[in-house]
């Protein structure tokens, strides 16, 4: 079907219904992100991953000294 075979009132509406149809998609996935609080959870997940950082540097500097004294035992 072409477009001139489409009514011009047709015409003249159709864009308007798209871009409100898209408005409404975009509210839909508003209400659905917000009520799955995943943004929150997400953050959360974040700030608990990067404060395992300086944990994780801690333990590493802690077993090389580990590693070091039990090379000196053996050398004893």
């Amino acid at each position: 079907m072409s477009s001139s075979n489409i009514p011009l009132e047709g015409r003249t509406r159709l864009p308007g219904k798209i871009q409100d149809c898209i408005q409404d998609c975009g509210l839909i996935v508003s209400h659905i992100q917000t009520a799955s609080r995943s943004n929150e959870l997400l953050g959360t997940a974040i700030k608990n991953f990067a404060s395992l950082d300086s944990t994780i540097e801690q333990s590493s500097k802690n077993m090389r000294k580990l590693d070091a004294l039990l090379d000196a035992i053996d050398i004893q």
